[in-house]
């Protein structure tokens, strides 16, 4: 059994030990400015590689959506750079076609029809320039607009910690000190076997008549990313330099195709800065099903059992007036979560080391 860590500050963990929740948040939410920034590799081949994935996926190529040409100033004044994105949508629906991709997906035919697309768009004077950025018209890239919107809404990531070969997560000072407020906190040791079981969830609706609205969690996300449950979890690499999406990474946008790949996601969510190295951190990602309407925060049951250890922080003491109390609280716990075992954690006298005394 894999476990994973989740520091939290004291009014956290009851609505935890209460409700039996989890909070999946948008990345959006987190606090770090640079989450989910990247480059992109601009080239003729990587933009053909995604408005052939957008024109299978959504059925349209993202050169022939209303977005796109709303985002002329005067949509009345012509410029002939419209009549390129609608010639060279028509010639990719043309493609598609021809090449029955639609009918039964292979590489090498793919491939083709990529290897036609370019040959097309090369031979344009204005597209060709908006496809290798070169801005001169100032018009937005149709291939980032639409991996920034679907990072922004149809991500939820849920943020966990991990042992090292070398060291103990729960002798991490700087996350006691950063997520469980100073120490007074709490330390949650989680089954990564329980959490792919989730049974149920919770919408919070900003709504006088309902506060809170149950569903079955297949009908809001997709429960897998790729044919291995596992793959839902993403260990998150720490760099120097900005992740740069590639042409291979583009796969990603399609997980029917090519569903052992998850590198746009690795990059996209799961790459962060090397500052961050000291959190050892590992997500677990869900995709939003289209018009699930989630919100902010992707609200999931977890089973009774998936709570294996209880870590009270080494200022745990400090959140209450008198011992009395303290000791109520850990009793309210031990029924709440009946099967999880109760650890404080005190300091070391000698070393910069946190001690364990099961309560």
């Amino acid at each position: 059994m894999t476990v994973f860590y989740k520091f939290l500050t004291l009014n956290s963990a009851s609505r935890v030990f209460k409700d039996k929740t989890l909070s999946w948040s948008k990345i959006e939410m987190f606090n770090d400015p640079f989450e989910g920034r990247f480059q992109i590799n601009h080239s003729l081949a990587i933009q053909a590689r995604f408005e052939l994935l957008a024109s299978l996926n959504a059925g349209c190529p993202s050169l022939l959506t209303p977005q796109m040409f709303s985002l002329y100033d005067d949509p009345n004044k012509k410029h002939p750079l419209l009549d390129e994105m609608f010639n060279t949508g028509q010639f990719i629906l043309r493609l598609i076609e021809d090449e029955k991709l639609k009918d039964e997906f292979s590489i090498n035919k793919f491939e083709n029809a990529e290897r036609q697309l370019i040959r097309y768009v090369s031979k344009t004077k204005y597209l060709v320039t908006e496809w290798t950025e070169k801005k001169e018209l100032n018009f937005i890239n149709p291939l980032r607009s639409e991996l920034i919107r679907m990072f922004r809404n149809d991500l939820y990531v849920l943020c966990l910690s991990k042992n090292t070969s070398k060291k103990s997560c729960l002798q991490n000072n700087l996350m006691w000190a950063h997520y469980s407020d100073n120490n007074k906190g709490i330390c949650l040791e989680l089954s990564s076997d329980d959490l792919l079981t989730i049974e149920d969830c919770i919408i919070s609706q900003k709504s006088k008549t309902c506060s809170e609205i149950s569903f079955q969690p297949h009908k809001l996300v997709d429960l897998t990313l790729a044919t291995n449950s596992h793959s839902n979890f993403f260990d998150v690499k720490y760099q120097n330099m900005l992740p740069i999406i590639e042409k291979d990474d583009l796969f990603g946008l399609n997980q029917d195709m090519h569903a052992k790949s998850n590198r746009l996601i690795t990059k996209m969510i799961a790459t962060k800065s090397s500052h961050w190295k000291y959190e050892n951190e590992i997500r677990h990602v869900f995709i939003a099903r289209p018009n699930a309407n989630i919100g902010d925060r992707l609200i999931c049951k977890i089973p009774n059992n998936s709570i294996k250890k209880i870590y009270l922080g080494s200022e745990f003491a400090k959140n209450f007036s008198n011992e009395h109390d303290m000791c109520k609280y850990i009793s309210d716990i031990k029924k709440e979560i009946p099967n999880s075992e109760i650890i404080q954690t005190k300091i070391s006298r000698d070393s910069y080391q946190y001690l364990f005394e099961t309560v």
